[in-house]
This record gives structure tokens, sequence and C-alpha cells, in this order.
């Protein structure tokens, strides 16, 4: 490893951003669980969907920034599957409040 290659730069600039990330975005995480269970329970809460969002959206900007670093991006997405899968499963619960919405305003609206 050459430390002048252009690539062994951003392989450690990619391992300095997990290493910085690694903590807060673990914080982030418990308290995502906390705010979906709180969801999940019934609890009334205006604040809860928007700060859940908030958490989700910095977890994908995260992974964006990580494969912009990274050297072999395909095999980068491979290695983090699991991380792809957890980015994409909360989308479906905004896809199912968009049909909700959708359906919602058209029932309205034949009233």
């Amino acid at each position: 490893m050459d430390p002048d290659d252009p690539e062994f730069d951003r392989r450690e600039f990619l391992k300095e951003i997990e290493a910085w990330s690694e903590w807060p975005l673990a914080i982030l995480a418990f308290a995502w669980i906390a705010l979906l269970v709180f969801d999940l329970t019934g609890s009334p809460s205006p604040y809860i969907e928007p700060a859940t969002n908030l958490i989700w959206a910095i977890f994908i900007i995260e992974f964006l920034v990580r494969i912009a670093v990274a050297t072999e991006r395909g095999r980068f997405v491979r290695e983090n599957w699991l991380t792809v899968i957890a980015l994409i499963v909360p989308a479906f619960r905004l896809i199912r409040f968009a049909a909700q919405a959708s359906s919602g305003a058209s029932s309205s609206s034949r009233s």
C-alpha cells in the first residue's frame, strides 16, 4: 500500500468517517428504536414521526457519504447489504403513509 496513492487516502478517510460516526450513529439508533416503540404503543405526539424521519435521513446521508468516499462502490454496497436493507425498509412506511394520504384525499373529494 502506497501512502501516495489517492485510493489509499480514500480508504483511510473512509475508516476515519466510520470511526468518527460509530458512537453518534449508535446513540441515534437507540433513540430511533425508542421513538418507534412510542409510536407503536400509540403514544400520541406530533414530534415522533418527524424525529424518526430526521434520524433516518441522517443514516441515509452518512451511508451516501461513505459510498461516495469508497474506492469500490459495488463491493462496498455488497459488504454492507444489511445496512442497505435497514435503510430501505423504513421507506415502505412512507409509501404506506403516502398511499393513505392519497386515498384519504380522493375519498374526501368525492364527498
